[in-house]
């Protein structure tokens, strides 16, 4: 069964701060985990597979509707969310409860881990444009605190690069980005899901936004005005 075979298959090398460079570790260990693999699962075959049944058999669509309802103890769908949380939770060892304390994540934190993207590459295998990508979502989460659904796949037309006066010396001018991130989790009744902030280079490189920003957006050649 593919459920059984995903918690098997997850182990892997992973690279870790103690006496050793790497340790091999089996990355499922909650029964919760499994469980909203399947209420996935559940929705991706209902809106996709079964979706076409209940369009070419009209008369009979309500046999080809496969749902997930928090409420609903009972059918199939129900019957293995059982299981997952008895049986299979026993076979392989999974705990029922939530596996981690949610932590507010140092600069020290951000710092070790942007250091550890960068000085063990090798261990890291990305490419670079997803290594610069994953520096650019950590600065963003740190500075921000939103949630990843409003950071993940930043578009372009988010950001904007300006030049402006430096303040201390008017006769120079330095780089500013501005930022919008729209807040996925509110309802859009008004402007308040939309929060603009604007960055310049830092005399830090780790923890320097705009000179990722500005390296990803060079390689890319998302510049309109051609500079």
């Amino acid at each position: 069964m593919f459920l059984q075979w995903y918690v098997k298959n997850s182990e892997r090398w992973e690279v870790c701060l103690g006496p050793e460079d790497r340790q091999w570790k089996r990355v499922v260990k909650s029964a919760i985990t499994i469980d909203e693999i399947w209420k996935r699962l559940v929705v991706g075959a209902d809106e996709t597979v079964l979706l076409k049944k209940r369009k070419s058999d009209r008369e009979n669509r309500g046999k080809w509707r496969l749902a997930f309802k928090e409420k609903d103890k009972t059918g199939p769908v129900a019957d293995i969310s059982r299981w997952i949380a008895g049986p299979m939770a026993e076979k392989y060892k999974l705990t029922l409860e939530q596996t981690f304390v949610k932590q507010q994540a140092t600069a020290e934190d951000i710092a070790v881990w942007l250091i550890t993207l960068w000085t063990r590459s090798g261990d890291i295998d990305i490419s670079p444009a997803k290594r610069v990508a994953f520096h650019v979502y950590v600065l963003l989460a740190g500075i921000t605190g939103f949630r990843n659904s409003s950071l993940f796949g930043l578009p372009y037309s988010q950001v904007r690069f300006s030049l402006v006066r430096d303040p201390d010396d008017r006769r120079n001018s330095r780089l500013v980005a501005h930022i919008l991130i729209i807040h996925s989790k509110r309802i859009q009744r008004n402007q308040d899901n939309k929060i603009e902030f604007s960055i310049t280079f830092v005399p830090c490189r780790v923890f320097c936004l705009l000179s990722q920003l500005v390296a990803r957006a060079i390689a890319d050649d998302a510049f309109e005005a051609g500079y």
